[in-house]
């Protein structure tokens, strides 16, 4: 990267951020702008019962990082990846606490069951009645319990493999 586009960059970067704070003064939003703010902040969010976890978390373990203590302990003794904890220290020190709020895109758990794969598991069901659930999974692509969770959810009956036994004849007259 050359220097002139470095220093470009980071021009625009402090302008956007004078802009979001100007913005949020006039709005009456004001986020902490002193260190003994953010620190504040980052107690009152670390003590909450009421928040999500992760942001308990994320509090708790900048709280150890802004104290001093090493990146390798905190993380070590949260059980996250040292570059989850100086990712979240740079964000901090650079957006300020509030950016702990928000995930950024493409993080966390992926969906399990997408619109299509509900449409391929119902077509499936609908198509071959026949078909057990483990057919359908395998034909869909899908693990038996999300076919599972689909199916009981749209109401499709989906036949049951019966024991050896039970298929004998006469089994059914011992009932």
């Amino acid at each position: 990267m050359s220097p002139s586009r470095n220093n470009t960059s980071a021009r625009a970067e402090s302008a956007a951020r004078r802009g979001i704070r100007r913005s949020q003064e006039a709005a009456g939003q004001a986020g902490p702008t002193r260190a003994g703010d953010v620190r504040d902040q980052l107690e009152r969010w670390a003590r909450a019962g009421h928040l999500p976890h992760r942001l308990m978390m994320r509090s708790r373990f900048l709280l150890r990082v802004l104290g001093g203590e090493p990146i390798a302990v905190v993380a070590r003794e949260f059980g996250v990846a040292r570059e989850t904890v100086r990712r979240w220290h740079d964000r901090l020190l650079r957006e300020g606490p509030d950016s702990l709020l928000h995930e950024r895109p493409g993080r966390g758990r992926r969906p399990g069951r997408t619109p299509s794969v509900v449409a391929a598991v119902v077509a499936a069901a609908t198509q071959h009645p026949t078909w057990t659930l483990r057919q359908i999974a395998a034909h869909v692509g899908t693990s038996l319990a999300t076919t599972q969770r689909i199916c009981r959810e749209h109401e499709h009956r989906v036949q049951r493999r019966l024991a050896p036994e039970a298929t004998a004849p006469g089994a059914m007259a011992d009932l």
